[in-house]
């Protein structure tokens, strides 16, 4: 019989571990060997880049890799003010109180003997993954020895030892009850486990030169073990924690030896993306990053103590180190001179686009220093809309969306080539000549591959291929679709949002602390530094071959060279060629071999130095970067908008640059790609601007549909194929007017949709007047069509389900919903979600990119609610007993037919105590070199100080009104930045923007100190009288009841609740009526709350029954606000009207009963009864184990027992495991006592 060996084995490609052919990467090194990045810095915003990583430690011109390394975030600051003399011995004591012996190198670096030192927590530098690690190895470590210590002691145990009478001896009886103190010690041990890391002493002094710093890394206080380090710009030294730990870190010195900032990264993030970028493997070349040429500075931007978190501090002073500064002032000394371009693979939702005090400064450093920005573009999709700030949602920093090919997928994600594509012939690397391309696509036998997506029909290769020629440039574009998580444009205020795409996947290098070399990360921040890379390709072309360029110019050579993305549409009439929205992939993928081509022919355009600026001030008074049309008001007429050009040079801020921008001169003729557009054919520049109209009719475009154009323009004389001058997006989203529908059969109905992976259908309602939530149902079809698991096991599916509102003024996380679901054939998939009404409602599904096969899903249902609050306000005044009335509605549409009623099921409950917390001092101070602002701008900090205690332990978190929440569309740096510390001044947690809730044990004397940061000392002014608000999560929620009328609610008449069964719970449309709460039940009011405070929850008031779609979202209805003030009358069972009126006493009887144990104790050890005193304190503490007291005189029991034992061994061992056992309790009971002897 045959024995299948499987296929042959052969060499396997790496292109899809870090993909550069497809943004002709690969291609243009082929042919520009000495172009790979040389001459070229770029700069990394991130969470830092580990300076020990695998390919980052020298160029491909045996340069070093990294030029600098930046914490720009403070979290490795260590203060170092504190200045000792070296002692006679050539020692110094540490802040530890450890003892620091320099050696003789140290000391002879040093003559004048004088040393700044400082302290650190190492998990308070460290990431927080290295420290889970850690804190694991750390504990097996300890619970190893910790079992070794129960072991003995239970070998010890000699209970049935007894004397010639029967009873056990007294040096036995003795002996006895030490070891049983012994394993109750190490039980309470066990219990009680803490660790709190390593603390590193640090040293710095000045050599004569330059600062230096020595770290105690392994906590021996021998200084001469570890390395001196200095400036990582200078030589590029650094250093690592622990052989195990492998932390790499380096140092900077600031304030004249006062600051040392230890910089380790804060996750492996950054690594990853410089190595895309720039790594360089001269052993391994195909695993190089993009640009392996170039150098890198790190700017670490994700604050340690946040969990990678960027801060406003972090990002602030990273534009401080990038601004060029020509002065003579201290910034100079801690920066290189120049970046070329930067990557920053970070983002947050924002609520207003394009704005902030980040923004304003990171598009300064692009259209007044030339630089590149490239940013991610978010990973919030797949709806419109959905750009995270700032890549995502700005005109001029450049957003990059992240694509997948099929060789990623093969390779580096090892899914199976089968479901993905299948190849007959050799599968050839792609070249930018349209036939090489044709030849890749006409391989394949199979063309239902949800990633080659059909790329053409072999019938009609030939034709393609004419097409191809005559246009002298590839008109099929990159095989690929991008990721379904991508973010997509256009911005709110009307900008493409994604401008560019690029891989998103990559096997790229990582941390040593990670105990990995590299690893797989997909996501938009993968395709920045794939896009950033080519860049650097770019301007080491640009500077090799001398050619002046500016960021416009390379931007514009991006854009014009860029390849769309080609994905399938298997639709009933076949494989068809089909490009994807623009809104994932902008102008389509980087192609480095014809942007090169085009900053070479366009050298003696000067247009293309021009920054043009078209926008439009809207309704409202928003500055509008696109015609952006959304809601169905919008599209009904025709719109006339009226556009200013504007233009500027962006290189040249110069007397004599301004007056060649006075003399400047340019007719630009103006194009709309839709006939739906029109525009004016040119328009005249004189330099400054002009304005000119433009109209848009939507009113004969397909309904349920969006809509794209953009109106470009070209220097008078030039060809089109040499691109535009700049872009102007148009966006219209003509919504499904669902109103008559929804009142006629009571549902939205759409049939019969058909999905490969990736692909991507929306579905744009305009949401009823009144309408409140929606119910979204998918049947998906009996049968999924696969061609490799017929008559296999079920398929299953992963379908994604996102539904998207712009609301303006509000974070896009507070009106998006996405989940991520499994499905099969015949399922059913259910969502609720609540809406705005008179807005339109995207209902975006996807089949998840990483899900081959074709899905059809039979019918999607959507049914709409119409309940609403109608109030003055929910807010219950102090002392009030119920609620004042409110009204439920029914706000559909009255003349439907069939009335669709629905279901009212109203519930109220209160699940926090708000407290708000007035300043105890404001500090306003200048802060340090880091700090300093081109032109001698200083950045100030106010420090707002809070007091605080806890009655009881608790859970909470801090909120700052105006400013939590907030971070790109900030105009201050801060959300605030803010800490809370214990009565002893240990740290108890780190917040910013979006600060968690974290659990704190009861007690008095927290202190909460809260930053704020700006130039402008008048805008700190206005906040010093800025409230914290304490958000308490209550130990259970408390329920109110609901009641129908007023005096129901008062009196609490249990005919009038709503849960009675005479209530009606439906409400047809039009319908109204009244509603009522009760006051919280007297027991259920927090004992510490206070006149005030305020009991804080929400109302529903809509049913939402199961309908099978698994757990529900806090969104999944409308959630209206409650606070409940309270008051000083309100009055506790069994107790006073206020806290403040009841004052904590023990019980007297307890504390005479203690008294009197103690006496007795001290009576028998006084008598020296050893054993008497034995039984009575097992007795005493197990009735009070923390009882201090009791602890103490066992300790004096201890020293007794020690002087009347002849061996010297058995007495120190049970003093020794005594004295642990007594310091952990004591530490554990010292904040309490200090807090009662400070009130006594």
């Amino acid at each position: 019989m045959e024995v299948y060996h499987g296929p042959e084995l052969g060499p396997v490609s790496r292109e899809g571990f870090l993909p550069k052919q497809w943004i002709g990467a690969t291609e243009f090194l082929s042919k520009n060997a000495a172009f790979d990045g040389r001459g070229v810095v770029v700069g990394v915003l991130d969470t830092g880049v580990d300076p020990g990583a695998a390919g980052l430690s020298e160029t491909t011109d045996g340069k070093r890799k990294i030029l600098d390394i930046v914490d720009c975030t403070g979290g490795g600051d260590v203060d170092t003010s504190t200045v000792v003399q070296e002692n006679e011995d050539g020692t110094i004591t540490g802040i530890s109180g450890r003892t620091l012996a320099l050696g003789e190198k140290i000391r002879e670096l040093n003559p004048s003997g004088k040393y700044h030192i400082g302290i650190k927590s190492a998990y308070e530098l460290f990431p927080r993954n290295l420290i889970t690690r850690i804190r694991k190895e750390r504990r097996d470590k300890w619970t190893e020895q910790h079992r070794l210590a129960k072991a003995k002691a239970r070998s010890a145990d000699g209970k049935d030892e007894e004397g010639p009478s029967g009873d056990p001896t007294p040096q036995k009886k003795l002996e006895q009850g030490e070891v049983d103190c012994q394993i109750a010690q190490l039980k309470a041990i066990e219990k009680d486990y803490k660790d709190p890391g390593q603390i590193f002493d640090c040293v710095v002094f000045n050599d004569g030169e330059n600062w230096r710093a020595i770290v105690d890394s392994e906590e021996s206080g021998q200084l001469s073990h570890y390395k001196i380090l200095e400036n990582y710009r200078l030589n590029g030294v650094y250093a690592t924690f622990g052989e195990h730990d492998l932390l790499n870190y380096c140092v900077n010195i600031y304030d004249e030896g006062n600051v040392l900032s230890i910089v380790v990264d804060a996750g492996h993030h950054g690594t990853h993306v410089a190595g895309t970028i720039a790594a360089n493997y001269p052993d391994n070349p195909e695993m190089n990053g993009v640009a392996p040429g170039c150098q890198i500075v790190s700017l670490k931007i994700g604050d340690s103590r946040l969990g990678s978190m960027e801060t406003h501090q972090g990002l602030i002073r990273a534009m401080a180190y990038l601004t060029p500064d020509d002065s003579e002032n201290d910034r100079r000394r801690h920066k290189i001179d120049y970046c070329d371009a930067l990557n920053m693979s970070y983002g947050e939702a924002t609520s207003r686009p394009d704005s902030g005090r980040f923004i304003e400064m990171a598009c300064k450093l692009v259209e007044k220093h030339n630089i590149m920005f490239i940013f991610s573009a978010g990973n919030a999709g797949p709806g419109i809309t959905t750009g995270t700030a700032p890549g995502g949602t700005s005109s001029v920093l450049i957003g990059i969306g992240a694509y997948v090919t099929p060789e990623m997928a093969t390779q580096a994600y090892s899914f199976i080539d089968e479901e993905f594509y299948q190849v007959t012939g050799e599968l050839k690397e792609p070249r930018s000549e349209t036939e090489d391309l044709l030849d890749y696509y006409s391989d394949n036998d199979s063309l239902d591959s949800p990633y080659l997506n059909g790329i053409v029909d072999k019938r009609t290769v030939g034709a393609q291929q004419n097409k191809s020629q005559q246009n002298g440039l590839s008109t099929l574009g990159v095989p690929g679709i991008p990721y379904t998580w991508c973010s997509r444009g256009p911005t709110p205020n009307g900008a493409m949002g994604v401008n560019l795409c690029a891989p998103g996947g990559a096997i790229a290098p990582v941390p040593e602390w990670t105990l990995r070399k590299k690893m797989l990360l997909n996501g938009t921040s993968m395709a920045a530094p794939s896009a950033t890379g080519s860049v650097a390709l770019l301007l080491s072309m640009c500077k090799s071959k001398g050619i002046k360029y500016t960021s416009n110019r390379v931007r514009n050579a991006l854009e014009n060279s860029a390849k769309p993305l080609l994905l399938q549409n298997l639709s009933p009439s076949g494989n068809q060629l089909k490009h994807p929205d623009r809104f994932g992939s902008g102008a389509g993928s980087v192609n480095v071999p014809l942007a090169a081509d085009l900053l070479k022919q366009s050298a003696d355009t000067p247009e293309l130095d021009v920054q043009f600026s078209m926008s439009y001030m809207n309704s409202t008074g928003i500055r509008m970067s696109g015609i952006y049309l959304r809601d169905i008001h919008d599209s009904r007429l025709v719109r006339r908008f009226m556009i200013q050009l504007d233009c500027m040079k962006s290189d040249d801020d110069s007397a004599a640059g301004k007056a060649a921008a006075s003399r400047f001169e340019s007719l630009i003729l103006l194009k709309s790609t839709v006939q739906w557009v029109k525009t004016p054919k040119s328009v005249a520049l004189f330099g400054g601007g002009r304005s000119f109209p433009v109209t848009v009719d939507p009113t004969g475009l397909d309904e349920g549909e969006i809509h794209c154009a953009e109106i470009l323009g070209y220097k008078d004389g030039s060809s089109s194929g040499s691109g535009p001058l700049f872009r102007f997006p148009v966006t219209v989203i003509k919504p499904h007017d669902v109103e008559d529908e929804v009142s006629r059969t009571g549902a939205f109905v759409v049939k019969n949709l058909e999905f490969s992976a990736g692909e991507v259908k929306r579905i744009f309602l305009h949401v009823p007047s009144g309408a409140s939530h929606c119910t979204i149902s998918m049947n998906f079809a009996n049968h999924f069509p696969s061609s490799h698991n017929e008559g296999k096991a079920p398929i299953i599916r992963r379908f994604v389900i996102q539904t998207v509102q712009t609301v303006k003024e509000r974070s896009p996380n507070d009106t998006r919903l996405t989940f991520y679901d499994s499905v099969a054939a015949g399922m059913v998939l259910c969502k609720q979600i609540c809406v705005e009404d008179e807005q339109t409602l995207e209902i975006c599904v996807s089949q998840l990119w990483s899900s081959p096969g074709t899905t059809v899903v039979d019918k999607v249902r959507v049914i709409f609610g119409g309940l609403d609050v109608y109030s003055n306000s929910l807010n219950v005044g102090a002392g009030s007993l119920c609620s004042d009335r409110f009204d439920i509605i029914n706000r559909l549409k009255t003349n439907s037919t069939p009335r669709t009623p629905c279901l009212c099921d109203p519930k109220a409950v209160l699940t926090h105590l708000e407290r708000s917390l007035a300043p105890t001092s404001t500090i306003l101070k200048a802060l340090g070199e880091r700090d300093r602002l081109p032109n001698n701008r200083q950045i100030y900090e106010l420090i707002l100080t809070y007091n605080f205690s806890l009655a009881e332990t608790a859970e909470l978190k801090i909120h700052f009104p105006g400013l939590s929440g907030h971070v790109y569309e900030s105009a201050l740096e801060g959300g605030p930045f803010h800490m809370i510390f214990d009565s002893n001044k240990k740290l108890c947690f780190t917040a910013d923007c979006y600060p968690s809730a974290k659990k704190l044990e009861k007690g008095k004397g927290y202190v909460l100190r809260a930053a704020i940061r700006h130039e402008n000392t008048s805008y700190l002014d206005e906040l010093k009288n800025l409230s914290a608000i304490l958000r308490i999560k209550l130990a259970s929620d408390v329920s109110l009841e609901c009641f129908s009328t007023q005096q129901g609610a008062l009196l609490g008449l249990a005919d009038k609740k709503t849960k009675n069964s005479s209530w009606n719970d439906v409400l047809f449309p039009g319908e109204k009526r009244p509603l009522y709460f009760s006051a919280p039940k007297r027991g259920s009011i927090p004992k510490h709350a206070v006149a005030g405070d305020s009991l804080v929850g929400s109302v529903t008031i809509d049913k939402t029954p199961n309908r099978g779609g698994g757990p529900g979202t806090d969104r999944s209805v409308k959630r209206y606000s409650l606070r409940w003030e309270v008051g000083p009358a309100l009055v506790r069972d069994g107790g006073a009207s206020t806290p403040a009126q009841r004052k904590d006493k023990k019980p007297a009887g307890d504390h005479v009963k203690y008294k009197a144990q103690l006496d007795e104790l001290r009576t028998l050890l006084k008598d020296r009864q050893f054993g008497e005193f034995d039984e009575k304190y097992r007795v005493a503490v197990g009735q009070k184990p923390d009882y201090v007291p009791f602890l103490s005189i066992r300790l004096e029991r201890l020293e007794e027992a020690a002087k009347d034992n002849p061996n010297p061994d058995v007495s120190s061992n049970m003093q020794m495991g005594s004295l642990v056992f007594f310091f952990a309790r004591i530490a554990q009971q010292l904040p309490q006592r200090l807090a009662l002897d400070s009130v006594r």
